[in-house]
């Protein structure tokens, strides 16, 4: 009987306090687990409408009005060697490729007009400037090249 007795207080002290506590905080989790997977879409949408708008100050306007990315264009160049022989006598040309000349570009739409549909209008600006460190030449290097449309 008294092995009886303190079998039924331990279960109904500290060790049945533990088990209810695992119990509720599964109960819990269970259901915001429910209310996650009912809403989360919308919240979802919410988000993406809220931070995606085109809206004149915001983030996302200004990423698109002038995107932080500014790519490197690499110009290459084919140097004739031998103008005059080439064009007085017939001779075949001997190119010499020059180059990379490196610039980065920068784009920008000005002129953004938002319109009575929803939709906006711009002009696109792309600005081009040299990187003589990036590049074999220099920007002024005197070059001659073929007038191809018309040879």
């Amino acid at each position: 009987m008294q092995g009886r007795d303190k079998l039924c207080a331990k279960l109904t002290s500290a060790f049945l306090r533990k088990w209810w506590f695992v119990l509720a905080t599964a109960v819990v989790l269970l259901l915001l687990g429910i209310i996650c997977a009912i809403f989360f879409g919308t919240w979802v949408r919410l988000f993406i409408d809220h931070e995606l708008v085109l809206r004149p100050g915001s983030m996302t306007f200004e990423w698109w009005a002038r995107p932080p990315v500014r790519p490197f264009v690499h110009v290459y160049v084919y140097n004739v060697t031998n103008a005059d022989e080439f064009l007085n006598n017939g001779s075949k040309p001997i190119l010499d490729e020059l180059g990379p000349y490196v610039y980065s570009e920068e784009w920008e739409k000005v002129n953004i007009t938002d319109n009575e549909n929803g939709t906006l209008s711009f002009h696109y600006k792309r600005t081009y400037t040299f990187q003589p460190e990036l590049s074999s030449g220099l920007d002024d290097d005197a070059v001659v090249v073929p007038n191809i449309p018309m040879l």
